[in-house]
């Protein structure tokens, strides 16, 4: 109930505020476990995802969040992953494996943050992505968003600009069991920073 209202009044403010632009909503699998691959250029990009995209979505979050009054509340609630950053959180990747084996959607941005757009490392994928989908043998979806790092600038919390472009795209879906991880991670990259420059 409360993903679904969160999900409407998301939407409202979308439409209201933005110029969305969404494409390659057909290949969107329908059912079935789904990992998400998209790139990380704003705190924007969790919500916005998961206002647009047609099914539930788990995500990761620091689990410090889940300690702040209402927020932690709310994301427990919406089934966030809590992850422990300053360590290997094995608690975190056995419950993401859960829930892909019982056909949930786990989303991941594996650039395991918001880089600094000058940083060398910016394209530095980690392989947690590719493990998991390995493991549960589920499909990759890329997805790549531009435009967020505009309304909500890298370091800040609320929107700095309003009626914005945004675009998202869907790219291609990877099927990963039977590849090596640096093949997929190459994929990955070659997908989800597609369009990081489309409205720059």
């Amino acid at each position: 109930m409360l993903y679904s209202l969160l999900k409407i009044l998301g939407r409202i403010i979308l439409l209201l505020f933005f110029k969305l632009d969404i494409k390659g909503g057909d290949k969107v699998p329908k059912e079935g476990p789904l990992v998400i691959a998209i790139n990380h250029i704003s705190p924007m990009d969790p919500p916005l995802l998961g206002v647009i995209f047609p099914r539930k979505i788990h995500f990761f979050a620091a689990k410090e969040l889940f300690h702040i009054p209402v927020v932690g509340w709310v994301i427990k609630h919406l089934g966030v992953i809590p992850v422990d950053r300053r360590q290997k959180d094995f608690r975190s990747l056995k419950k993401a494996i859960e829930l892909l084996k019982k056909g949930e959607v786990v989303a991941i941005f594996p650039q395991g943050g918001i880089p600094r757009p000058d940083s060398p490392n910016r394209y530095n994928l980690k392989p947690g992505v590719a493990y998991l989908a390995k493991k549960t043998q589920s499909p990759i979806l890329c997805v790549c968003v531009s435009g967020t790092d505009k309304a909500i600038p890298r370091g800040t919390k609320f929107f700095r600009k309003v009626f914005v472009p945004i675009k998202v795209e869907y790219k291609r879906v990877l099927y990963v069991w039977d590849r090596d991880v640096s093949e997929i991670l190459k994929d990955i990259e070659k997908e989800i920073f597609s369009c990081e420059d489309t409205y720059n």
